[in-house]
């Protein structure tokens, strides 16, 4: 009953408690006997959910057993389960985090780097965020700054300063990118309230999203000028109507 004599047992195969498991499964593992060293671990996995323990350091070293034994789904799947019962463990998040960015598997990329802002709102380890932000694009710029406006804009364009495409729309209900229009052209904005939203995407990956609120409303025009001054004549008389002086540039005036 002895701690060495645990280990002794746990050597020769008998049952043994979880702590003597863990000790001789990281023996093994140290050893390059890695299908042993697996086993260990696992009997000790279970000893300890029969007592309701989480020995992190024991499941962490049984995740790095299997990817040695290239059960990298298993890995995978017990660092999720590390990190789901015990969030504040930053090492299960790391090595989640190296598995997605290895695998070739559609979707991994974007999968690792939600994880990294998982990570970094659990844990608050600003190694994560870092992460995230080297990894994700940057959210893509507008060349015009949101506010109120008394003219129509032509000339609106929004881009990526790292390349990237951008897809934008101005339904507050699409989702993006899938729901939103690829930025080739330079966007026109009529009289009225829009809402832009926009984000630049790099293969799976999507940046954060771009929000400016536009708010076009053209002041009513002055009245219109007349070329005859009111009075009586005694010839006929030819009268034009002109806008007011404020509106003589604008091409938008429709005098009725």
């Amino acid at each position: 009953q002895t701690e060495p004599g645990q280990v002794l047992l746990a050597r020769m195969g008998q049952d043994a408690a979880s702590t003597a498991l863990w000790k001789v499964g990281e023996e093994l593992l140290d050893q390059g006997n890695i299908g042993d060293a697996i086993a260990a671990f696992e009997r000790a996995k279970e000893k300890d959910a029969e007592e309701d323990i989480v020995d992190v350091d024991g499941l962490l070293l049984l995740g790095n057993a299997y990817e040695a034994d290239a059960r990298v789904e298993d890995a995978a799947a017990l660092y999720e389960e590390i990190y789901t019962e015990t969030p504040s463990r930053v090492e299960a998040y790391r090595n989640h985090i190296r598995i997605l960015l290895a695998s070739e598997e559609e979707g991994s990329n974007a999968q690792a780097a939600e994880l990294m802002k998982t990570a970094y709102e659990k844990t608050g380890d600003v190694s994560f965020y870092n992460q995230w932000q080297d990894f994700v694009p940057a959210p893509p710029e507008v060349n015009l700054t949101a506010g109120y406006y008394e003219d129509k804009k032509r000339d609106v364009r929004v881009t990526s300063y790292q390349g990237f495409s951008v897809y934008y729309t101005f339904d507050e209900n699409a989702e993006l990118p899938e729901g939103g229009i690829l930025f080739e052209e330079p966007i026109f904005l009529d009289e009225g309230i829009h809402t832009l939203r926009a984000v630049a995407v790099n293969g799976e990956l999507v940046s954060d999203e771009l929000r400016a609120v536009y708010k076009i409303i053209m002041p009513s025009p002055q009245k219109p000028r007349c070329n005859l001054a009111p009075a009586a004549y005694k010839t006929r008389q030819r009268v034009r109507l002109r806008p007011g002086e404020d509106n003589e540039n604008d091409d938008d005036i429709v005098i009725y």
